[in-house]
């Protein structure tokens, strides 16, 4: 078990490291930006840029809620 957690800890580490990389924060940032976009009065004037814009949201939603659960599951080991 200690092995498999050393494992663990390491990968998180790598993973860390790669923050940059993964650009997590911008993916939030954007995620809020284009929430704020569905909101405006006229967003559903153009149905085909408004279903683009609700799928990159929904896109970037599902990535950033699976690397946040990776991320909880190695802070649970610790």
């Amino acid at each position: 078990f200690e092995q498999q957690k050393y494992r663990l800890k390491d990968s998180k580490a790598k993973i860390d490291s790669y923050g940059g990389f993964f650009e997590v924060d911008k993916k939030i940032t954007k995620i809020k930006e284009l929430e704020e976009l569905s909101q405006v009065e006229n967003f559903w004037d153009d149905n085909k840029a408004a279903q683009k814009i609700l799928q990159e949201t929904s896109g970037l939603k599902k990535w950033v809620e699976e690397y946040q659960s990776v991320e909880n599951h190695f802070n649970d080991v610790n």
